[in-house]
């Protein structure tokens, strides 16, 4: 497994629902983007994990491209 680029880049779920639970239960953030909406996603992490400096940071980079893709988009 050491060989396999994929593994450094951490879990991934392919259920929705695992996905969510491992963020709320403080092992990363997840991004989600619920069936069948295509135009919508969702950060979701633990309430102690949003209190750190890199986590609001990076989430506030995603909502801040979210709007210059919409405004290049409109």
């Amino acid at each position: 497994m050491a060989d396999d680029p994929l593994a450094e880049r951490g879990p991934a779920f392919e259920d929705d629902y695992l996905l969510v639970r491992a963020a709320i239960a403080s092992q990363g953030l997840a991004l989600d983007r619920p069936w069948p909406t295509e135009f919508a996603y969702y950060a979701v992490t633990s309430p102690e994990a949003i209190k750190r400096q890199p986590i609001r940071d990076f989430i506030n980079w995603l909502k801040e491209d979210a709007v210059r893709d919409a405004r290049i988009a409109g």
